[in-house]
């Protein structure tokens, strides 16, 4: 499930170019010292999952970024600026090069994005489609009531919603790409009307949705150089 980083890697594929009977000594082992996550933080509550074959149009996510940008009540404010604050203090502790020697797992919020009221025909009307996430069982497949909303671009808000359409969880997958114009506002349109924060949990930090150009500013940070 965790995406791990391997200190010792470099020196394992160099040595395997030679003879494969004697490695560096390096390569040989590699301890638990020597591996570390890939990511700060994660979402603790995953996504219910069906076991049901693979919808034939989808959007696919990996399990680590579930959550990882999202929409959250307003009423949450205070429990989120104690969040991000607890997540810098941990970065900075636990951060060792690239990656971090501990994972800081994020509980659920104490208002839900459901009190908020927000309906799925009340999200923007983007080209819909099935949510899947991860490798397989058992933290993998098709989200039950699972959701992503495109514009044709490769970001995408995606979530989940009950039988009768109302949304139980709203988030973001960034692309390597700056979104377009009509994405970046509906974003912000949808924090605005619906009374919602947008949380970037791997900048940690508070999205300003105060306009199309205030996401837009923000979204650059995930273009590829």
């Amino acid at each position: 499930m965790f995406k791990r980083l391997l200190s010792k890697v470099i020196p394992f594929l160099a040595g395997s170019r030679g003879d494969a009977s004697t490695p560096p000594a390096e390569a040989r082992t590699a301890s638990s010292e020597d591996i570390f996550y890939s990511l700060p933080t994660l979402c603790g509550p995953g996504p219910a999952i069906e076991d049901t074959p693979l919808p034939a149009e989808y959007r696919w996510l990996e399990e680590d970024a579930w959550r990882q940008i999202e929409f959250v009540h307003r009423k949450n404010l205070p429990h989120i600026e104690r969040e991000l604050a607890k997540l810098l203090a941990f970065k900075q502790e636990h951060q060792h090069g690239p990656g971090w020697t501990d994972i800081y797992t994020r509980a659920e919020h104490p208002a839900p994005i459901a009190a908020s009221g927000l309906h799925f025909t009340s999200l923007p009307a983007f080209s819909t489609s099935a949510l899947v996430v991860g490798d397989g069982p058992p933290w993998g497949g098709t989200v039950r009531g699972g959701f992503a909303l495109a514009d044709g671009g490769d970001w995408f808000i995606y979530g989940q919603r009950t039988d009768d359409g109302g949304v139980i969880q709203l988030a973001v997958s960034p692309g390597r790409l700056v979104p377009s114009d009509r994405f970046a506002r509906s974003l912000s349109e949808i924090a605005q009307s619906s009374n919602l924060l947008l949380v970037d949990w791997l900048a940690g930090l508070l999205v300003d949705t105060s306009s199309s150009d205030s996401v837009l500013a923000w979204a650059r940070r995930y273009r590829s150089a």
